[in-house]
């Protein structure tokens, strides 16, 4: 049974995206109680069942049945499968092993995930970008005095700290390209650290909805030395989460446009919450919206100028969505 999992694991991984490797044979745990505590715990929290037309009632009676006939480790795909109908990619589950699986990926996120080259990029600037100690952040300026900084991530970490000294070394310049695309998200509150470089007064948050209410407003301020030039971001589908966060904020911005794809579509906010078996599942409990008061979820934030990357056009050296930027800047 343990080399059924695995390769019913191997499957899983490579279907949802994931980057994890399955090394040997897993060790099974007891997860006969995580298929009823799970769904209680997604029937008590999860907050776009209507948005969505998700039955979850329904979903009790096909899967508790298939459960209880289940033995071992056969569970843990009838888990999976039903979370996967979620069809929420902030939804994973973390296995007492360690190993994390992903049971969604957007289908804008899988469209457009091959199509930003970092390699494509660098050729842009003669192959001379700086690069932060974590490589998260990459940054330099064309001869035409055009910066760009590219961020990786909203997961906190030394980029925070990183990020101030690369945007201070671009002040002289007549105009900003901050590229976010394939950034899978992180924290909203690490997403406010770039966004208040940019403003001069409080901004709002997105609506923030908890259990269908609307929450108070929450203001990003003002911090450090701002950039008061021409800002492009770049986004497209393999945007999720916090960075869906991040271009929407920065729309409000008057000096700023955001040029590329709609985002993946990740507006929930997810909490880790524990299963018997010792396993954690991710699930959003909450939601942030657009401005227009759209929900993010599925919908993602579309760009203020929509330009697309090719795939041929890549091969051949050709970024179109960063020639737009420079050109716009320029």
């Amino acid at each position: 049974m343990k080399n059924y999992l695995a390769l019913l694991l191997s499957a899983v991984v490579l279907a949802s995206g994931c980057s994890d490797q399955i090394v040997g044979e897993l060790e099974a745990p007891d997860m006969s109680r995580d298929i009823e505590a799970t769904w209680n715990t997604v029937h008590d929290v999860y907050p776009f069942f209507q948005m969505k037309h998700i039955n979850w009632d329904s979903v009790h009676t096909v899967y508790t049945p298939r459960a209880e006939r289940a033995r071992g480790d056969e569970i843990l795909p009838i888990l999976v499968e039903m979370l996967s109908g979620l069809r929420d990619g902030h939804v994973t589950l973390s296995l007492p092993s360690g190993m994390l699986l992903s049971t969604y990926r957007p289908p804008r996120s899988q469209r457009d995930a091959a199509l930003y080259d970092p390699f494509v990029v660098r050729k842009y600037f003669g192959g001379q970008l700086a690069v932060s100690s974590d490589k998260m952040v990459e940054y330099g300026a064309l001869p035409e005095s055009v910066g760009y900084i590219r961020l990786n991530t909203f997961v906190h970490g030394s980029w925070e700290s990183e990020f101030p000294s690369a945007l201070e070394s671009l002040q002289n310049i007549r105009g900003l390209v901050i590229d976010v695309r394939n950034n899978g998200g992180g924290s909203t509150g690490a997403a406010g650290k770039v966004i208040c470089r940019f403003i001069d007064a409080p901004l709002a948050e997105p609506p923030l909805y908890h259990a269908g209410h609307l929450q108070t407003s929450s203001f990003v301020q003002p911090w450090g030395p701002r950039y008061t030039g021409r800002v492009a971001v770049l986004i497209n589908g393999a945007c999720f989460s916090s960075t869906e966060y991040f271009a929407e904020m920065m729309k409000q911005i008057p000096s700023v446009v955001v040029i590329g794809d709609t985002t993946g579509g990740g507006g929930g906010i997810p909490e880790v919450l524990p299963l018997p078996s010792g396993a954690v599942l991710r699930i959003p409990t909450g939601e942030y919206r657009r401005y227009d008061g759209v929900p993010t979820e599925w919908n993602g934030i579309p760009p203020t100028t929509r330009v697309e990357n090719s795939a041929v056009e890549l091969s051949q050296g050709k970024d179109s969505q960063l020639e737009y930027a420079i050109q716009l800047l320029r």
